[in-house]
C-alpha cells in the first residue's frame, strides 16, 4: 500500500530499507537516528534513452574507452547490463579504487546525471559522485550517492538507477563523474550526463533601437552564467543564425561586461552611420568563456540615421525678380516623416522644400527625419547673390537740314558685364519702327526713345531724344541795274535774309537787261 511507514530504533543502529516493485528491489541505507530513508521508483521499466549525452562511451559498449581508472581493475563485460550488450565493472584492489571521466562545463550550467549501478556487497562503501573543479583542478563542490543495490537480489535489471544533479559554480571548469569502490565490485551501466547551458534572456532594448549618428546605445541582458564567463556583444551588418560561428558581414566586437547579480550591461557608440541613409545593425549578446557546446544568445537591432541635405542658391536678377532656391534631403524611405525648414535674411522663414526668395544673402535649410519617435537633422546653406546692375544707354543728337535730311540715330550702350543688349524703340507716328537694332537712319524729326535690356540679368535702361529739323529757306533779292553810257558799271547786290545765324554762299548766273534810251 502507498503511504509512510515508520519504525522507531535506538541510536546508532544500521538501517537498510528495501522496496521491491515489479521484481526490482530498491534500497536505501543509513544509521539511526536518520529521520527518513527515502526510496524512489521512477518507472516500471528501464529507459536507455540519453539524448545529448555529454559523456563519451556512456554505456560502455566500446569497452572502457574514454574512461580513466586507478586503484583497481576497470573493464567491460556483461551479465549486469541494462542497455546494450555490455556493462562495466570496477574491481577494487585497494581501498581507493575509482573510475572517472571529465567533461568541460560552463559555470552556471545545470547538470543532471544518472547511472545504473549495483554491488554484491551493499555493506561496503561504494559511491557515485558528481564533482565540479576549477581550471587549477581545485574541487569546488560535489554531491554523491551510496550504491546500495544488491545485484544478487531481485530480477532484471539487477542494478538500479541513481540520480545526481547540481549547478556548476562560479569558476567551474569541468565536471568529474566518479565511481568508487572500497572492496569487492561495483557494476555500472548507461552513465548519462546531460548539461543544460546557462541562459541569456531579457534583452534590453527589446525592440529596434533608433539613434542619430554618434549616439550611444545601452545594452543589457540577464543570464544564469557565472564568473569568469562574461557577456560579449557582437555587431553584424546583417542578421546571422549563430553569432558564435558567423564570420564576415562586418562582424565587430563591441565589448564585454562582467556578470553581476545575474545580468550585464554595455554602452557603445560603435555604430558607423552612412550619410543619407538609415543603416541597420544586428547585435547579439553572447557568452564569452563558455564551452563550445554552450551558445545561447539574445539579439538586438539598432537603426542609425544620418540625414543629409544639399542646398543650391543662385543669382537674383531684375527679371525674373525672384529666385527659387532648392534643397534635396535624404533618406526619404524607411522613415516615419521628414520636413524642411529655411531661415534667411530679414527674418525669412519657409517650410517649403524649394522656396522663392527676392533678397540676396545666406539661406540655411534644416532637413529633419523622424523614425520611431527619434528625430535627426542635417543642415546646409544656399548663397544668393544679386546681379541688378542697370546698363547705361545714351542717344546722339540729330538736327535734320536741307543738306542733311537723313541722319543715323545711335544708342550707345555700356555696363552689360558680359551680357548682350536688346533694343525696343519708340518712334514718331508714321515712322517705321526699326526693331531690335542699335542704330537706324532718321529722316523725320520728332521724339525718339529706346529701352535697352541686358540679356544677362534682364535689367533695363531707357534713353530719350528729340530729333530737330532746320529746313527754312533763306530769302534773296537782287537790285535792278540800268547801265547807261554815263554809267557803264553798277553794283548788282543779292540781299539775303532768314539765315537764322547761318551764312550764305552764292552760286548762280547774272542776267543783264540792257535798255537803249537813245542816250
Amino acid at each position: 500500500s502507498t503511504g509512510n511507514y515508520n519504525l522507531t530504533l535506538a541510536n546508532g543502529i544500521p538501517v537498510r530499507a528495501e522496496m521491491t516493485y515489479n521484481g526490482v528491489t530498491y534500497s536505501s541505507t543509513g544509521t539511526s537516528p536518520t529521520t527518513s530513508l527515502n526510496i524512489k521508483s521512477t518507472s516500471c521499466s528501464s529507459s536507455c534513452n540519453c539524448p545529448n549525452n555529454a559523456l563519451t562511451n556512456g554505456s560502455f559498449e566500446g569497452n572502457t574507452t574514454a574512461w580513466n581508472s586507478s586503484g583497481g581493475n576497470f573493464y567491460s563485460g556483461n551479465g549486469y547490463q541494462v542497455c546494450g550488450s555490455n556493462n562495466a565493472f570496477l574491481e577494487a584492489t585497494s581501498s581507493s579504487a575509482r573510475f572517472w571521466q571529465n567533461v568541460n562545463v560552463t559555470p552556471g550550467s545545470t547538470v543532471s546525471f544518472t547511472i545504473w549501478a549495483g554491488t554484491h556487497r551493499p555493506d561496503l562503501d561504494h559511491r557515485i559522485k558528481l564533482k565540479f573543479f576549477n581550471a587549477s583542478n581545485t574541487l569546488l563542490s560535489s554531491s554523491e550517492v551510496q550504491v546500495d543495490k544488491d545485484v544478487d537480489v531481485g530480477s532484471a535489471p539487477l542494478t538500479q538507477q541513481y540520480f545526481l544533479s547540481g549547478t556548476a559554480p562560479a569558476n567551474a571548469s569541468y565536471i568529474q563523474i566518479e565511481g568508487t569502490a572500497n572492496g569487492d565490485y561495483i557494476k555500472v551501466d548507461l552513465a548519462c550526463l546531460t548539461i543544460t547551458c546557462p541562459t541569456v534572456t531579457n534583452p534590453n532594448p527589446s525592440t529596434t533601437k533608433t539613434i542619430c549618428a554618434g549616439s550611444s546605445v545601452s545594452f543589457s541582458a540577464s543570464t544564469t552564467a557565472l564568473t569568469p564567463v562574461t557577456i560579449e556583444w557582437v555587431r553584424f551588418d546583417v542578421a546571422v543564425a549563430n553569432p558564435y560561428t558567423a564570420t564576415g558581414n562586418g562582424k565587430t566586437i563591441l565589448g564585454s561586461s562582467a556578470i553581476a547579480g545575474g545580468s550585464a550591461s554595455l554602452n557603445s557608440t560603435n555604430f558607423p552611420a552612412v550619410n543619407g541613409q538609415v543603416k541597420s545593425y544586428f547585435v547579439y549578446a553572447c557568452l564569452k568563456g563558455a564551452t563550445s557546446n554552450c551558445q545561447p544568445f539574445v539579439s538586438y537591432q539598432v537603426d542609425v540615421i544620418k540625414p543629409s541635405v544639399s542646398a543650391t542658391g543662385g543669382i537674383l536678377k531684375c527679371v525674373p525678380s525672384s529666385l527659387q532656391i532648392t534643397s534635396t534631403g535624404s533618406p526619404t524611405t524607411g522613415i516615419t516623416s521628414s520636413s524642411y525648414a529655411w531661415t534667411g535674411p530679414g527674418g525669412f522663414t519657409s517650410a517649403t522644400q524649394n522656396p522663392s526668395v527676392t533678397v540676396g544673402g545666406t539661406y540655411t535649410v534644416t532637413y529633419s527625419v523622424t523614425k520611431a519617435g527619434v528625430t535627426c537633422t542635417a543642415a546646409d546653406t544656399a548663397i544668393v547673390t544679386e546681379d541688378k546692375a542697370l546698363p547705361t544707354v545714351s542717344l546722339n543728337t540729330l538736327n535734320l537740314t536741307c543738306t542733311s535730311p537723313s541722319q543715323t540715330l545711335t544708342a550707345t550702350v555700356g555696363g552689360l558685364n558680359g551680357g548682350t543688349a536688346s533694343y525696343v524703340w519708340t518712334v514718331p507716328v508714321g515712322v517705321t519702327n526699326p526693331g531690335n537694332v542699335s542704330s537706324f537712319a532718321v529722316t523725320v524729326a520728332g521724339a525718339y526713345s529706346v529701352v535697352v535690356t541686358n540679356s544677362k540679368n534682364g535689367c533695363t535702361k531707357s534713353a530719350y531724344t528729340t530729333v530737330t529739323e532746320d529746313k527754312t529757306l533763306p530769302t534773296v533779292n537782287l537790285n535792278t541795274i540800268t547801265l547807261t553810257c554815263t554809267s557803264l558799271s553798277q553794283t548788282l547786290t543779292a540781299t539775303v535774309g532768314a539765315l537764322n545765324g547761318g551764312s550764305a554762299y552764292y552760286v548762280g548766273r547774272v542776267q543783264v537787261a540792257v535798255t537803249h534810251t537813245g542816250k
